[in-house]
C-alpha cells in the first residue's frame, strides 16, 4: 500500500516563526514531521511512501533526513505536479497533508494565507472561503483518493475538519499572533502526527474521498491592484472590483484555471520593476 505525503512549512511542529530560525533547522523541523508521519503510516499497513515538498517551490527538505520506507520526489509547485501526472497521482491508497496553515483571513491562524500569500486576499469556491487545505483535499477526490490526516497549527486542523468531516487530525501548535506560534514540546507533536496517520490509515477503506460536484465557480480576489487586469486575461473569466471569477464545468478546470490566474498575477511584480 502506497500513500502520497504533502508537506508544508508553516504548520511543522519546530517552526513557530522566530526570525532567527535559519533554513537547516526549518528543514529539519519538516522532516521530522515527516518521519513522525511514515512510522505511523507504516504501523497502519503502509509498504511505500512518497514525499512532495509542498513549500513554494520546493526544496526545502533535505532528502537525506527523510527516513526509508519514504522518498522525495523531485519536481515543482505541488498542484500543478499533482495534475501533471494524475495517474501517479491517483494509484495512492491515501493523501496525508502535513505543516498546513490556514486559509487567508483566518484570525487565529498561525501565518494563515492562501497559495500566493503576498497578492491573493482571499479565494472562494461555490461562495465559499477556500484554502490549500480544501485545494488538496478536492484534488485528491477528484481523483479518489482520500485525504487520512492533517497536521498543522490549531486553525488549520480546525479548517480541515470543517472540509473534511471525517479526517484525523493533529494540532502540533497555536498561533500567539500572526506570525509568531507557541509549538508542542517536540515528542508530543510527534506522537500526535505518527498517531494520526495510523488512525487515518487504518481505516481508510471505511471513509470516501472527498468531492466537489461541478460547476465550480472560482473567485480570487487580490490585494495587488495590478494583478487584476493580468489574470483576467484568463478566457470566460469575469472582474468585480478586486476580484476575478471564472466558471468552471468542474473542479479540475476550475484548479488548472486558477493556477493559470496566478501564474498571470505573478507577472504584475515583474511590470512594477
Amino acid at each position: 500500500m502506497r500513500v502520497l505525503v504533502l508537506a508544508d512549512l508553516e504548520g511543522a511542529s519546530g517552526f513557530d516563526g522566530t526570525p532567527s530560525e535559519n533554513e537547516a533547522a526549518r528543514s529539519e523541523s519538516m522532516a521530522g514531521d515527516i518521519n513522525a508521519a511514515v512510522r505511523g503510516l507504516v504501523r497502519a499497513g503502509a509498504s511505500a511512501v512518497d514525499v512532495i515538498d509542498a513549500h513554494g517551490m520546493g526544496g526545502n527538505v533535505d532528502p537525506k533526513d527523510v527516513a526509508p520506507p519514504a522518498g522525495v520526489l523531485g519536481g515543482t509547485l505541488a498542484l500543478a505536479q499533482l495534475m501533471l501526472h494524475p495517474a501517479e497521482a491517483r494509484s495512492y491508497a491515501a493523501w496525508v497533508l502535513l505543516g498546513c496553515h490556514a486559509m487567508a483571513g483566518t484570525p487565529d491562524g498561525f501565518m494563515a494565507h492562501t497559495n500566493q500569500g503576498m497578492a491573493v486576499a482571499g479565494l472562494r469556491i461555490n461562495g465559499r472561503e477556500t484554502g490549500e487545505i480544501a485545494e488538496f483535499a478536492w484534488l485528491a477526490g477528484s481523483m479518489g483518493v482520500a485525504v487520512a490526516a492533517v497536521a498543522g497549527d490549531e486553525a488549520a486542523c480546525r479548517e480541515a475538519r470543517l472540509f473534511i468531516p471525517d479526517v484525523q487530525t493533529a494540532a502540533v501548535k497555536t498561533a500567539t499572533a500572526g506570525r509568531r506560534a507557541r509549538c508542542l514540546p517536540p515528542q508530543l507533536a510527534l506522537s500526535l502526527i505518527e498517531e494520526a496517520c495510523y488512525r487515518g490509515l487504518a481505516d481508510i477503506g471505511s471513509r470516501s474521498p472527498t468531492v466537489l460536484d461541478g460547476p465550480v465557480r472560482m473567485e480570487v480576489t487580490f490585494k495587488v491592484a495590478e494583478a487584476v487586469p493580468l489574470a483576467a486575461v484568463l478566457p470566460r473569466s469575469a472582474v468585480d472590483g478586486a476580484t476575478v471569477a471564472y466558471e468552471a464545468a468542474d473542479y479540475g478546470e476550475a484548479l488548472r484555471a486558477y493556477l493559470c490566474t496566478l501564474a498571470l498575477a505573478g507577472s504584475s511584480a515583474m511590470i512594477r520593476r
